[in-house]
């Protein structure tokens, strides 16, 4: 099994399993609870977690238990920023996601859309490479407020 060579301050270390996605929401959900209370919206945020985490499980380490992955959340006002590594062959998934075009959907063929929306929903959506090899992924969203009618799109 690969490993990190440091940590990271308020980053929560996991292992791959096929848990792994409930694990890493379980995780930051508390993270997210104080601007629920002040009225943001989160749920885009564990959507985005769940997007990037699982890929990183089936495509960087094909489904391969017990490597590691790094998760990070914090909230400053009303955006979150997320950074995601990982030691899997390196793979820049945010050129990926700028770069590439939507599938047909008439053809039917299931994925291959998850990082062009995740692309959308972010203000900032950047790889790096780590010095000591694999992914970091680093995003920002701004969060929308909540009203009573539903959402209400953040102001730019």
């Amino acid at each position: 099994m690969a490993i990190f060579r440091e940590t990271r301050p308020g980053e929560f270390l996991f292992e791959t399993s096929e848990q792994l996605v409930p694990e890493v929401l379980e995780a930051v959900r508390p993270q997210l609870q104080e601007a629920e209370q002040q009225g943001f919206e989160t749920s885009r945020v564990m959507l985005m977690l769940d997007e990037v985490v699982s890929n990183v499980y089936r495509h960087g380490y094909r489904n391969q238990e017990g490597q590691p992955i790094g998760v990070r959340v914090r909230i400053e006002e009303d955006v979150v920023q997320i950074a995601v590594r990982d030691q899997a062959p390196t793979f820049d998934s945010a050129t990926h996601a700028e770069t590439r075009a939507l599938p047909d959907p008439r053809l039917g063929k299931p994925g291959g859309m998850g990082l062009i929306i995740l692309r959308k929903l972010c203000e900032n959506f950047m790889h790096q490479t780590p010095a000591d090899g694999g992914n970091a992924l680093y995003m920002s969203v701004r969060l929308n407020r909540k009203t009573e009618q539903g959402v209400q799109k953040a102001r730019h």
